[in-house]
């Protein structure tokens, strides 16, 4: 049972199936609306496909001082860390990697990146496998660095890989990106001992089944990211594929008093061609900080996922004078049908360790 329930409906659809178009809006765009996003990330494989891991946004300017990230398990593979600063004490397997941005415009950035593997099955490595590159990227790179394969733990974690990548995001102002959600604004607060995010993704179909991932990542000072993809969905199209990404952060109220801001954002692509489907994501929540044993819990609601009608190819023409020979302009619009993954529900829910 969930000892705390607070529920927060956070995402609505900002991208539908054609893309391109936000609140029924369409207009140009140009290199100033544009921003890459560089996140480091260590995506989790499970041996049917399903996908978990944690991340961490780089932003421009936070490589200036040279300190490395330290990308790492604790335990298992399901239990990820990013962490900057001091090599941590309790890493299982992972990597050191720091990375220098040589330049950035609209659409390229150029980082130099050193990888070094520091420990394999709760020891160090005296001269683990590493590299150096100097990498030109653009939005929608994912360049993965290095990869530890493991047997699964059997009861606690399914996992048999673990790599080490980097992902290059594309922004544009006022759209939702597939990927990411905002920073939230408000300043973050300092973590005096760890705490560890334990997240379940709660999936329930139409029909009421629910199926759960979990994982664990730890909180760090600047805020923590995370992935999840579940098993294909059944549609009327073919199988879907629905990726849910979020950030928690530790952050500072005008009170002076600590919260937990949550930001999400999801995507849903069509499995066999790999075309977006529907994207969305939400600017957070800020929700008071979780005492020992609660839980919050923050419900999506259901992706809007729109069959094309089968009549003409789901273009009507539209227009004064359509048709009859004379003076008139029509236009096409094209219908949609219903939604393909009706009744589909997640949510996603949160306890807070703390010291561990």
């Amino acid at each position: 049972m969930w000892t705390t329930m607070l529920m927060a409906v956070l995402l609505m659809p900002q991208q539908g199936a054609q893309g391109g178009v936000v609140g029924g809006l369409s207009r140009s765009i140009g290199p100033r609306d544009m921003t890459l996003e560089l996140t480091l990330a260590a995506p989790v494989e499970l041996p049917d496909g399903r996908l978990l891991g944690a991340s961490v946004r780089i932003l421009p300017g936070a490589t200036a001082d040279g300190d490395p990230w330290f990308v790492y398990s604790r335990g298992n593979l399901c239990e990820s860390a990013i962490t900057r600063g001091g090599a941590p004490a309790d890493a299982t397997d992972g990597w050191r990697i720091s990375i220098v941005e040589r330049s950035r415009s609209a659409t390229h950035l150029t980082v130099a990146v050193t990888w070094l593997r520091m420990w394999e099955r709760g020891r160090l490595v005296a001269a683990g496998s590493g590299g150096t590159s100097e990498l030109t990227l653009q939005g929608g790179d994912r360049i993965p660095l290095d990869q530890i394969t493991r047997p699964a733990t059997p009861g606690a974690c399914a996992a048999t890989q673990k790599t080490l990548e980097l992902r290059v995001a594309l922004r544009v102002e006022g759209m939702s990106s597939p990927t990411s959600v905002a920073i939230g604004a408000e300043p973050p607060a300092p973590l005096d001992d760890p705490v560890t995010a334990e997240l379940w993704l709660v999936h329930q179909s139409p029909g009421g089944a629910e199926t759960v991932e979990h994982q664990t990542v730890r909180l760090a000072p600047g805020g923590v990211g995370f992935m999840f993809r579940g098993l294909p969905v059944g549609s009327a199209d073919g199988p879907m594929l629905i990726d849910v990404t979020g950030q928690l952060r530790a952050v500072l109220r005008p009170d002076g008093s600590r919260a937990l801001w949550v930001g999400l954002a999801r995507s849903v692509t069509h499995q066999a061609t790999g075309r977006l489907r529907f994207s969305g994501s939400t600017g957070g929540k800020t929700v008071d900080w979780l005492a020992p044993g609660d839980v919050v819990s923050f419900d999506l609601p259901e992706p809007a996922v729109f069959a094309r009608q089968a009549a003409a190819g789901g273009l009507v023409m539209r227009g004064t004078g359509a048709g009859r020979g004379g003076g008139g302009v029509a236009t096409a619009t094209r219908q949609r049908g219903p939604n393909l993954l009706e009744g589909h529900r997640l949510s996603l829910r949160v306890r807070l360790i703390q010291g561990k």
